[in-house]
């Protein structure tokens, strides 16, 4: 990595071509241009000819002015468009890669020996104590620090062939990291390969540039900016609340969040929501100021500077002059073209008070937010003059908005007692920014990317970036370009960030990122051998830098990236000795450990290369973890060493792998869990030893039908396989693996389906588990029986069996864990859906215990929420599956969490999310031989989708797989198919046809509990009269709940067609607060369009004369163009006519409207 390059202080320009000088100036420098009035030639020196221009979403652009040269001594353009460093006494350039020999930081720890020799990769320039240092750290590594401010991403420019100017051309090139320039930075160099920031809405005159925009893994690719901002709609809601309450009086509210956490993408989001067309009005104007490390440069106030000129650039000099009144000849402190600088202490108030007023009759003109950025940086004066504004502001419609780093505000900051003493004014709230969820951070990345993102990656990023908004991005956009290594500009940003303190801090920090992303003070006072009082000052050091926090027993890194990068920083040796040191202690003093001792010991002997130690770890610590995710990554580890250590006493090598598929195979990790089965049974002797044969088959069997690459062949490989071992097993009568293998069967031929053989083999598999006195096998064949009974339409055999299996399950919790998801399932079909949802809440807590909520658990979470769904439960079920989709679950139980949330989704006018699951590889468009409870959700929701778009026939093309194959499904099931075809039958080419395949369907249907609802509902869509439909009204008041509002729909179409106005208001009004309740949103827009026209003409909401001679000519399948001709209008106007009867008939075709006008006696 390029060390960092150390900022030369700059030099003093001169004034000229109506440009400012002295404070205004240095300010340019500070910031790489010059404010209006002035454009400096020498911004700040920045690596390679491609670097470009940053934009602020705030940031005003500022009219060209004529160029100004910098004076003696001053920054010289390069001859590569670039910019050369001022030049030393003897006129030699210094080398930017080496800091001077005075600036050498001290030696590294002394006292860590097994870290001697170790210097830090990045520098941070001269040491604070050199005698000829420039300025302090925090303005040496600014430039740098940008890279890290709030989540503005930063750009790369791009070529016509998509690399970045100035990087090296040809295949083979090395990219190299490039750094950010600061806020605004200009240059011909920079500016030559700049993005054209399209401009944001204006407010007061004020041209808002664009966000900017976020590289991936150094390819020259970018990520668009300007989409919807997530996860914060809370703040966004509080900061509208604050800026509706600044009308009566000030607000002030105080906006903080960690470097990257998403300030500056708030703020332009309130501004884009408040300065948007019609959003608020009058619309507000907007001045923003940034706060700036000035170090020893001694400039103040150069936020409200910049708030001035913006108030100049709109208004006026001498408005703001006047604005100011008496206290105008004050103004020339902060901007010397306002008049000469006075610097008497006396005239400090009379420029607050100017500034004040300055606001106020701003706010009075025009409604007005104040921003002042990164007030962490601000200098003494700035926040006096905070405080006062805030506490001395008169009625006028003005927020001022202060946003700050809370991770740069350590205990001594000097914003500390400045927010401590405002948050203690009525006047002002602080609002936070929380860490992104996973799901806000998958929802960020889809954005980002612009694709739907899979849920191992968003847990991947979430885990890293421990949800900021700017790490996200990077990391997402890396890990989605096979970059697992994080990028080079966030590295060197966080290097820069730990290069602030002194070596020793950093070695010492370097260390404690072995133990991972917290540590205990005890552990840490054992591994580094440092005296107590050395270990306080070093960490006092690297808590008030901001690179720790302090938890209740020791200390914790800021970002977990941090850590990761500094730990992927260490050197081969220092890694292996850091990891041996923590390994011997931990030995010595388990009371140290902070989880499962033999784990973290196997770990670090893993990490220090000393494979027989840790072998020995491992092989222990899967002996005596609770959790079988421990389990399993335990035995891999030890799998992993196998070949390198002695392994006596551990069981042979088969016996290991098949004791990891076990586990993968309860984790439902078929990805994991098959390689080890396969391995194992590479090296078992069939005819030798057949039972075991069996038994891993078994295991092989079960993975294979967990496996969502591809449900069919899978399922059908399973079959077969798990039939194989019941085979091998006949010679030997009753055996625990005969019994075992034929559970199997039974579950996996219920699972595709098969009832009838599944219930027969279960019968069986029960026989032998009592032969042979296995309750809990026995337990298992119940738990598939009831299953299968409730699935044939026998329910209440069927649950009393399920009972039955549960107290002989006592002492396994994974049996246990199995009664509560078919219990939970059968109660639903059934149409028990509390008792649905409380036995899945309880299994869910009993897979928390297991440490599996990721498999089974996940899999009771869809049961609950879609119990939920049944019910007016919606908004439960929508907090549910959020947790469910952040526990990242996999296989089988992923895809079924999946796609319910589909499901909901679609109901819910979310078409976009829903069909980003529904084109999931393991929920393809090839339906054949999948399995059917998930071919059942996976063309349901397809075929929802569809009719809510308006695509009835398409919704009947989307039920062919369920219509060809009904015996596949659950009785309960068959009826809520019948619905959904019912529903669809009028809108296809032969709807006679598809009528007379209902009815056939219906006539199969056994009479269980669904029945009771669905046959008035299957009949009313038939028959499509209000006597029907008001029949169907009745039944689904204990049927699904969104089925209700949807029915309400069809009776009041009916109704308006048949003239009876009043009911159909009636019902349409209880229908619309149905759907809305449930949040339902494209069912409730249609109602809402039915309750318009209802209300149109005479209030019968039937057609027009005109409508009616057009419907006529529709029933006689007349084109638009023959009624044109008929009727002596033209095609077009026929097309107009022909679309407001579907709307008014609630139509989805021409035939069906025609229908529906038969039957109401339009045609009579």
């Amino acid at each position: 990595m390029r060390p960092l390059r150390r900022q030369q202080r700059p030099q003093p320009l001169r004034r000229g071509g109506g440009a400012l000088a002295g404070a205004r100036g240095t300010q340019a420098l500070l910031h790489g241009r010059l404010p209006a009035g002035g454009r400096c030639a020498a911004p700040l020196p920045r690596r390679g000819a491609g670097a470009r221009r940053r934009h602020h979403p705030l940031r005003v652009r500022q009219a060209q002015q004529p160029r100004v040269r910098a004076g003696a001594g001053g920054h010289r353009a390069g001859p590569s468009g670039g910019h050369r460093r001022p030049a030393g006494p003897d006129g030699a350039q210094p080398d930017p890669r080496h800091p001077p020999a005075s600036g050498r930081a001290a030696h590294p720890l002394p006292h860590l020996r097994y870290l001697r020799g170790r210097p830090p990769r990045v520098r941070s320039g001269r040491s604070s104590s050199s005698p000829d240092a420039a300025e302090p750290a925090s303005a040496r590594r600014w430039v740098h620090e940008r890279l890290l401010d709030d989540d503005d991403v930063p750009q790369r420019a791009g070529g016509a062939d998509g690399t970045r100017p100035g990087a090296p051309a040809g295949p083979g090139a090395r990219r190299r990291p490039t750094p950010r320039a600061p806020r605004g930075a200009t240059g011909e160099a920079g500016a030559a390969g700049a993005r054209r920031a399209s401009p944001a809405p204006a407010a007061a005159g004020l041209a808002l540039t664009a966000a900017p925009v976020s590289p991936a893994c150094h390819d020259g690719t970018v990520l668009t900016e300007g989409l919807a901002v997530v996860g914060r709609d809370a703040e966004l809601a509080t900061l509208l609340q604050q800026w509706g309450e600044a009308a009566a009086s000030p607000r002030t509210v105080l906006l903080a969040a960690d470097a990257g956490g998403g300030k500056t993408t708030v703020i332009g989001e309130l501004v884009r929501r408040l300065t948007a067309p019609g959003a608020t009005s009058p619309t507000p104007q907007v001045v923003v100021g940034e706060c700036v490390p000035l170090g020893e440069l001694g400039l103040a106030l150069v936020p409200v500077a910049q708030l001035l000129r913006r108030l100049i650039e709109a208004h006026g000099v001498e408005q703001v002059l006047e604005w100011a009144g008496a206290g105008a000849d004050t103004l020339g402190a902060v901007l010397p073209a306002l008049g000469r600088a006075r610097p008497a202490d006396e005239d400090r108030l009379r420029l607050f008070e100017a500034i004040t007023r300055v606001l106020e009759q701003a706010a009075a003109r025009q409604p007005l937010l104040v921003v002042v950025e990164d007030a962490h940086w601000a200098d003494e004066s700035t926040r006096q003059l905070l405080r006062f504004v805030t506490q001395s502001l008169r009625p006028a419609h003005v927020m001022v908005l202060i946003s700050y780093r809370t991770d740069e505000v350590h205990r001594r900051h000097p914003l500390r007692p400045f927010l401590a003493e405002l948050v203690r004014l009525p006047q002002v709230l602080r609002v936070e920014l929380p860490l992104l969820t996973v799901a806000e951070v998958a929802q960020l990345l889809e954005q980002r990317l612009g694709h739907p993102v899979g849920p191992d990656l968003a847990a991947s990023v979430h885990e890293r970036s421990e949800g900021v908004p700017y790490f996200v991005a990077e990391l997402g956009q890396a890990l989605e370009r096979g970059c697992p290594e994080m990028p080079d500009n966030l590295r060197d940003a966080l290097l820069v960030r730990a290069a602030t303190v002194s070596e020793e801090a950093q070695a010492l920090v370097r260390l404690m990122t072995t133990a991972g992303n917290s540590i205990s003070h005890a552990l840490l006072r054992e591994v580094s051998d440092l005296p107590e009082p050395e270990l306080d000052r070093l960490l006092r050091e690297a808590v008030d830098s901001g690179l720790l926090l302090t938890t209740e027993s020791g200390y914790r890194f800021r970002h977990a990236l941090l850590r990761e990068v500094l730990h992927a920083d260490l050197l081969p040796g220092e890694h292996s000795r850091s990891h041996a040191r923590f390994a011997e202690v931990l030995t010595v003093r388990p009371d140290l450990a902070r989880g499962h001792l033999d784990a973290e010991i196997a770990h670090h002997w893993s990490a220090a290369h000393e494979p027989q130690r840790a072998f020995d770890a491992a092989m222990a610590a899967a002996a005596s973890a609770s959790s079988p995710y421990e389990q399993l990554r335990m035995l891999e580890v030890a799998l992993e060493l196998w070949d390198r250590v002695d392994h006596g006493g551990h069981g042979s090598h088969a016996d290991v792998l098949e004791r990891a598929a076990g586990l993968a195979r309860r984790l439902g990790d078929s990805r994991r869990g098959l390689p080890l089965i396969r391995a194992s049974l590479a090296e078992t002797d069939e005819a030798a030893e057949p039972l075991v044969s069996a038994r891993r088959q078994v295991v092989k069997g079960i993975l294979l039908g967990l496996s969502t690459d591809d449900l069919g062949q899978s399922y059908a490989d399973a079959i077969a396989t798990t039939t194989a071992a019941v085979e091998l097993t006949r010679p030997h009568g009753d055996t625990h693996e005969r019994a075992q293998a034929l559970d199997a069967l039974a579950t996996q031929l219920m699972l595709t389906g098969d009832r009838e053989h599944a219930l027969e083999v279960a019968r069986e598999a029960e026989r032998t588990a009592v032969a042979i006195g296995a309750d809990h096998l026995r337990a298992s064949a119940l738990n598939t029986q009831g299953s299968v009974l409730v699935g044939l339409g026998e329910e209440a055999e069927g649950l009393a069996t399920l009972r039955r299996s549960l107290p002989l399950a006592d002492g396994s919790e994974w049996l246990q864990l199995r009664y509560h998801v078919n219990m939970s399932d059968a109660l639903l079909s059934a149409g028990r859906a509390e008792e649905s949802i409380a036995v899945a809440t309880e299994g869910i807590e009993v897979a928390r215990r297991q440490g599996i909520s990721r498999a089974a658990g996940a899999m009771l979470i869809g049961n609950a929420v879609a119990a939920m769904l049944e019910l007016d439960r919606w908004d439960e079920a929508g907090e549910l599956l959020r947790t469910g989709r952040e526990l990242s679950a996999i296989g089988h139980h992923a895809l079924h969490l999946q796609l319910v949330g589909a499901w909901m989704d679609t109901w819910q006018g979310r078409s976009a999310q829903a069909r980003a699951v529904l084109d999931l590889p393991g929920a393809g468009r090839s339906p054949a031989g999948r399995l059917p409870q998930f071919l059942r959700l996976l063309c349901i929701t397809r075929a929802d989708l569809a009719w809510l778009e308006g695509d009835p026939a398409g919704a009947w093309q989307e039920l062919q797989p369920l219509l060809d194959r009904p015996q596949l499904m659950k009785e309960d099931e068959r009826w809520r198919l019948l619905t959904l075809a019912a529903r669809s039958a009028a809108a296809v080419d032969d709807p006679a046809a598809a009528t007379a395949r209902v009815h056939e369907l219906a006539a199969s249907c056994r009479e269980v509990t669904a029945a009771s609802w669905a046959r008035p509902l299957v009949a009313a869509e038939l028959a499509d009269t209000a006597a029907a439909w008001r029949a169907a009204v009745a039944a689904l008041g204990h049927g699904p709940a969104h089925l209700r509002p949807y029915a309400g729909l069809r009776l009041a179409s009916t109704l308006l067609v048949g003239r009876q106005r009043g009911e159909a208001e009636a019902v349409l009004a209880a229908a619309c607060e149905q759907a809305r309740r449930l949040g339902l949103v494209p069912l409730h827009e249609r109602l809402r369009r039915l309750q318009r026209r209802s209300g149109e003409r005479d209030g019968t909401g039937v057609l027009t004369p005109r409508e009616a001679e057009v419907l006529r000519l529709v029933a006689e399948g007349r084109s638009n163009a023959e009624i044109g001709r008929e009727l002596f209008i033209s095609a077009k106007t026929s097309s107009v006519h022909v679309s407001n009867i579907l709307a008014k008939l609630d139509a989805s075709s021409r035939g069906e409207a025609a229908a529906k006008a038969r039957r109401a006696g339009l045609l009579d």
